[in-house]
């Protein structure tokens, strides 16, 4: 058996499995366009599209929007938060006009967060 917990590839796998399996409002088939997915996450076509194929990180604005609409996704997310080295795209896609200590950064990430789901 393993136990390994879910990780950053995790939370991607099942947003792809998520988007394949839920029928179109549109044509009623199996499997949503990545315009549809982008718009019940709230994001651009451009950004999910380019996270879903590797081109850029996943990051904080299709994380918050893929939890929101798929509530089973929170698991792979926490994880997706407290891995190391996934920090650094989350922090990438919150960062502030003005300049933080990277740790300051960790801690508004996680503040958004908890915010977030209380």
């Amino acid at each position: 058996m393993n136990s390994r917990q879910p990780c950053y590839s995790d939370f991607l796998n099942e947003l792809i499995k998520i988007q394949k399996e839920t029928p179109s409002q549109h044509t009623g088939k199996k499997g949503l366009t990545d315009s549809e997915m982008a718009h019940l996450i709230g994001c651009s076509r451009q950004l999910y599209q380019a996270t879903r194929t590797g081109k850029v990180p996943l990051g904080y604005k299709v994380v918050k929007g893929a939890i929101k609409i798929f509530p089973g996704l929170r698991e792979f997310a926490i994880y997706f938060l407290t891995d190391s080295a996934d920090k650094r795209a989350v922090i990438a896609d919150t960062s502030t006009t003005t300049h933080q200590k990277p740790q300051n950064k960790i801690l508004t990430v996680f503040k958004k967060v908890r915010d977030y789901f209380h």
